[in-house]
């Protein structure tokens, strides 16, 4: 994998793997492998073969991690199925209320085209916490690697869906919460963008950066901006842009917005007033 050291860690000994291989055949076979027939590419064939099964068995609320292979021709539906979903897992379990907390999507990019199907997974995520009662949606932008689809830093994760639950599940009042977009007004050449949940910092210290305005045809034009308490200003010294958009690529990394204990700022795609 580009980018990843190749080594084998033996206690506080680590060997490099990297560089040339010999190799020997040991054994030949003459018949071809059997076609691998994957169960969980079938209709229903997670649903009955693992999770039907589990139905009536104690749940206090669900954590989901998905959506790296909906991200492409049918991202834009990953909401409506998700939405779906919760509603079928709740029925199963016979509780209409049973909590989700859902992780958005990390970052990553290898093998991906960048057609904004990360994005829009990432979004739906997102909305649907804010369309379905007692769902919960945390950021992991800063989780990810961009070229690893299963992050090493899982505990980041972790420690973010447990002040999800604390919240959600436990009705902790106190749990931080990634700030959110309230508004976006250009007046005067300026772009201001007004957030709950300030006031905002970055991860790395930059200016906040990841941004992209967006024209009726559907240009774009990628621009930074500076942190004014909860509000994020960024100049536009020409025509008049259609809408914003915030961390919408597959590995976005520069300048991402967070709140002072560290909650990202989830991507997002908004009209400009």
């Amino acid at each position: 994998t580009p980018g990843k050291r190749m080594h084998l860690d033996v206690g506080d000994d680590s060997f490099d793997l990297s560089g040339a291989w010999r190799y020997m055949i040991g054994a030949e076979i003459d018949e071809d492998c059997p076609t691998e027939d994957s169960l969980q590419w079938k209709p229903l064939g997670l649903y009955n073969g693992m999770t039907a099964t589990c139905a009536g068995y104690g749940a206090r609320a669900v954590l989901w991690y998905q959506g790296e292979s909906n991200t492409g021709d049918v991202a834009d539906e990953y909401g409506h199925m998700l939405t779906a979903m919760i509603g079928c897992w709740r029925h199963a379990w016979d509780q209409e209320r049973l909590p989700f907390l859902i992780v958005q999507l990390p970052v990553f990019s290898i093998d991906n085209v960048e057609d904004g199907g990360w994005a829009l997974v990432r979004q739906h995520e997102w909305q649907v916490s804010k369309t379905v009662d007692d769902v919960a949606t945390v950021v992991a932008l800063d989780a990810g690697e961009w070229n690893d689809l299963h992050p090493w830093n899982k505990r980041v994760v972790a420690e973010r869906l447990f002040h999800a639950a604390c919240a959600l599940v436990y009705g902790k009042n106190d749990a931080p919460k990634s700030p959110e977009p309230k508004s976006a007004v250009l007046t005067d050449g300026e772009l201001v963008i007004d957030f709950a949940g300030g006031p905002l910092y970055t991860l790395d210290g930059d200016e906040p950066r990841e941004f992209e305005l967006v024209w009726e045809d559907s240009s774009v034009h990628a621009v930074s901006g500076r942190v004014e308490g909860d509000k994020v200003v960024i100049r536009v010294p020409w025509r008049k842009p259609t809408s914003i958009r915030y961390a919408w690529s597959n590995a976005p990394g520069r300048g991402l917005l967070c709140s002072g204990n560290g909650m990202p700022v989830p991507p997002f795609a908004m009209p400009i007033e």
